[in-house]
Protein backbone atom coordinates (compact mmCIF):
# COMPACT_ATOMS: atom_id res chain seq x y z
CA UNK A 1 0.00 0.00 0.00
CA UNK A 2 1.67 3.29 -1.39
CA UNK A 3 -0.68 6.57 -0.10
CA UNK A 4 -3.41 4.45 0.81
CA UNK A 5 -3.57 3.43 -3.14
CA UNK A 6 -3.67 -0.57 -3.40
CA UNK A 7 -1.97 -1.42 -6.47
CA UNK A 8 -3.63 -5.13 -7.66
CA UNK A 9 -1.02 -7.70 -8.30
CA UNK A 10 -2.90 -10.44 -9.81
CA UNK A 11 -0.76 -14.37 -10.20
CA UNK A 12 0.91 -14.38 -13.54
CA UNK A 13 -0.41 -15.64 -16.78
CA UNK A 14 -3.45 -17.83 -17.33
CA UNK A 15 -4.79 -21.43 -15.98
CA UNK A 16 -4.01 -23.97 -17.63
CA UNK A 17 -7.85 -24.68 -18.89
CA UNK A 18 -7.46 -21.58 -20.44
CA UNK A 19 -4.40 -22.22 -22.17
CA UNK A 20 -5.41 -25.96 -23.55
CA UNK A 21 -8.62 -24.11 -24.62
CA UNK A 22 -7.10 -21.55 -26.58
CA UNK A 23 -3.91 -23.60 -28.13
CA UNK A 24 -7.09 -26.22 -29.11
CA UNK A 25 -8.67 -23.53 -30.96
CA UNK A 26 -5.83 -21.82 -32.34
CA UNK A 27 -3.83 -24.72 -33.01
CA UNK A 28 -5.03 -25.12 -37.22
CA UNK A 29 -1.70 -26.46 -38.92
CA UNK A 30 -2.67 -30.01 -38.76
CA UNK A 31 -6.05 -28.97 -39.94
CA UNK A 32 -4.54 -27.02 -42.91
CA UNK A 33 -1.50 -29.68 -44.44
CA UNK A 34 -4.75 -31.94 -44.70
CA UNK A 35 -6.83 -29.39 -46.58
CA UNK A 36 -3.70 -29.76 -48.67
CA UNK A 37 -3.25 -33.34 -48.85
CA UNK A 38 -6.90 -33.61 -49.26
CA UNK A 39 -6.26 -31.40 -52.62
CA UNK A 40 -4.01 -34.38 -53.95
CA UNK A 41 -0.78 -32.26 -53.10
CA UNK A 42 1.80 -34.93 -51.04
CA UNK A 43 3.89 -33.47 -48.31
CA UNK A 44 7.19 -33.23 -50.70
CA UNK A 45 9.70 -35.62 -49.57
CA UNK A 46 13.59 -34.62 -49.54
CA UNK A 47 15.35 -34.76 -53.04
CA UNK A 48 17.25 -38.04 -53.55
CA UNK A 49 20.04 -35.24 -55.22
CA UNK A 50 22.64 -33.41 -52.71
CA UNK A 51 22.11 -30.26 -52.84
CA UNK A 52 24.07 -28.13 -55.64
CA UNK A 53 26.61 -26.37 -56.22
CA UNK A 54 27.61 -24.72 -59.36
CA UNK A 55 31.00 -25.44 -60.71
CA UNK A 56 32.42 -22.22 -63.20
CA UNK A 57 34.54 -24.64 -65.31
CA UNK A 58 31.34 -26.96 -65.46
CA UNK A 59 29.37 -24.02 -66.54
CA UNK A 60 31.85 -23.85 -69.45
CA UNK A 61 32.19 -27.50 -70.35
CA UNK A 62 28.87 -28.80 -69.20
CA UNK A 63 27.37 -31.42 -71.67
CA UNK A 64 23.47 -31.05 -72.17
CA UNK A 65 22.49 -34.12 -69.54
CA UNK A 66 25.06 -32.51 -67.37
CA UNK A 67 23.20 -28.96 -67.37
CA UNK A 68 19.99 -31.12 -67.10
CA UNK A 69 21.01 -32.81 -63.64
CA UNK A 70 22.38 -29.42 -62.22
CA UNK A 71 19.26 -28.10 -63.78
CA UNK A 72 17.01 -30.21 -62.14
CA UNK A 73 18.40 -30.65 -59.07
CA UNK A 74 18.62 -27.02 -58.40
CA UNK A 75 14.90 -26.98 -59.24
CA UNK A 76 14.21 -29.90 -56.59
CA UNK A 77 15.82 -27.96 -53.82
CA UNK A 78 13.96 -24.60 -54.82
CA UNK A 79 10.52 -26.42 -54.83
CA UNK A 80 11.64 -28.76 -51.78
CA UNK A 81 12.76 -25.27 -49.72
CA UNK A 82 10.02 -23.54 -50.83
CA UNK A 83 7.46 -26.09 -49.33
CA UNK A 84 9.01 -25.87 -45.91
CA UNK A 85 9.21 -22.32 -45.94
CA UNK A 86 5.57 -22.02 -46.68
CA UNK A 87 4.73 -24.59 -43.48
CA UNK A 88 7.18 -22.63 -41.35
CA UNK A 89 4.51 -19.72 -42.46
CA UNK A 90 1.82 -21.00 -41.28
CA UNK A 91 3.16 -22.37 -37.99
CA UNK A 92 4.55 -18.65 -37.39
CA UNK A 93 0.89 -17.12 -38.01
CA UNK A 94 -0.41 -20.18 -35.24
CA UNK A 95 2.08 -19.05 -33.02
CA UNK A 96 1.16 -15.46 -32.89
CA UNK A 97 -2.46 -15.33 -33.16
CA UNK A 98 -1.89 -17.71 -30.11
CA UNK A 99 0.55 -15.53 -28.20
CA UNK A 100 -2.24 -12.64 -28.95
CA UNK A 101 -5.31 -14.51 -27.45
CA UNK A 102 -3.16 -15.46 -24.26
CA UNK A 103 -1.82 -11.78 -23.96
CA UNK A 104 -5.59 -10.72 -24.76
CA UNK A 105 -6.98 -13.07 -21.56
CA UNK A 106 -4.20 -12.18 -19.66
CA UNK A 107 -4.97 -8.12 -19.92
CA UNK A 108 -8.28 -8.87 -19.38
CA UNK A 109 -7.78 -10.55 -16.13
CA UNK A 110 -5.61 -7.85 -15.20
CA UNK A 111 -8.67 -5.44 -15.97
CA UNK A 112 -11.37 -7.03 -14.27
CA UNK A 113 -9.55 -7.49 -11.48
CA UNK A 114 -8.19 -4.13 -10.82
CA UNK A 115 -12.02 -2.97 -11.38
CA UNK A 116 -13.30 -5.91 -8.95
CA UNK A 117 -11.05 -4.54 -6.28
CA UNK A 118 -11.33 -1.08 -6.82
CA UNK A 119 -7.13 -0.41 -7.59
CA UNK A 120 -5.35 0.70 -10.00
CA UNK A 121 -4.88 -0.99 -12.96
CA UNK A 122 -0.95 -1.58 -13.91
CA UNK A 123 0.64 0.06 -16.34
CA UNK A 124 0.94 -1.37 -20.16
CA UNK A 125 4.87 -1.99 -19.57
CA UNK A 126 3.62 -4.20 -16.21
CA UNK A 127 0.90 -5.60 -18.25
CA UNK A 128 3.27 -6.80 -20.66
CA UNK A 129 5.65 -8.35 -18.72
CA UNK A 130 2.90 -10.24 -16.98
CA UNK A 131 2.44 -11.70 -20.40
CA UNK A 132 5.80 -12.30 -21.77
CA UNK A 133 6.23 -14.45 -18.22
CA UNK A 134 3.61 -16.60 -18.91
CA UNK A 135 4.65 -20.38 -18.96
CA UNK A 136 2.61 -21.31 -22.61
CA UNK A 137 3.89 -17.52 -23.74
CA UNK A 138 7.26 -17.98 -22.82
CA UNK A 139 6.68 -21.62 -24.58
CA UNK A 140 5.24 -20.29 -27.90
CA UNK A 141 7.89 -17.38 -27.87
CA UNK A 142 10.75 -19.79 -28.28
CA UNK A 143 8.89 -21.77 -31.03
CA UNK A 144 8.44 -18.61 -32.55
CA UNK A 145 11.86 -17.76 -32.16
CA UNK A 146 12.99 -21.35 -33.50
CA UNK A 147 10.68 -21.24 -36.38
CA UNK A 148 11.35 -18.05 -37.85
CA UNK A 149 15.24 -18.56 -37.43
CA UNK A 150 14.97 -21.78 -39.88
CA UNK A 151 12.59 -19.17 -42.32
CA UNK A 152 15.36 -16.79 -42.25
CA UNK A 153 17.82 -19.38 -43.01
CA UNK A 154 16.11 -21.60 -45.33
CA UNK A 155 14.84 -18.34 -47.44
CA UNK A 156 18.62 -17.15 -47.75
CA UNK A 157 19.24 -20.58 -49.35
CA UNK A 158 15.59 -20.72 -51.33
CA UNK A 159 16.98 -17.46 -52.19
CA UNK A 160 20.76 -18.70 -53.47
CA UNK A 161 19.15 -21.90 -55.40
CA UNK A 162 16.84 -19.56 -57.01
CA UNK A 163 20.15 -17.42 -58.72
CA UNK A 164 21.74 -20.70 -59.22
CA UNK A 165 18.34 -21.70 -61.43
CA UNK A 166 18.38 -18.45 -63.28
CA UNK A 167 22.68 -18.67 -63.76
CA UNK A 168 21.99 -22.03 -65.24
CA UNK A 169 18.76 -20.83 -67.35
CA UNK A 170 20.62 -17.72 -68.85
CA UNK A 171 23.85 -20.12 -69.51
CA UNK A 172 21.29 -23.12 -71.58
CA UNK A 173 20.29 -19.41 -73.20
CA UNK A 174 23.47 -18.53 -74.31
CA UNK A 175 24.75 -21.52 -75.11
CA UNK A 176 21.66 -22.45 -77.68
CA UNK A 177 22.00 -19.07 -79.13
CA UNK A 178 26.13 -20.11 -79.75
CA UNK A 179 25.59 -23.32 -81.31
CA UNK A 180 22.26 -21.83 -83.67
CA UNK A 181 19.68 -23.67 -81.58
CA UNK A 182 17.66 -20.49 -80.47
CA UNK A 183 16.76 -18.67 -83.44
CA UNK A 184 17.71 -15.05 -83.70
CA UNK A 185 17.19 -13.14 -80.53
CA UNK A 186 14.45 -11.15 -79.12
CA UNK A 187 14.72 -7.36 -78.31
CA UNK A 188 14.21 -6.60 -75.10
Amino acid sequence: MSNGLVIYQPPNGIGEAMQQEIHSKWNTIDDALIYVLKKGLAAMTPPHIAPPLIDPHLLASASPQQYSIMYGAFEAWTSYIAEDLAELSAYLLQCENEMEQIAVHIREKIRETAEKTNTKKPSEDSIKDRVRIDPRYEELLLSHQQAKQRHIILSERREKYSRGLRLLSRNLEIRGEAAGLNGPRRPL
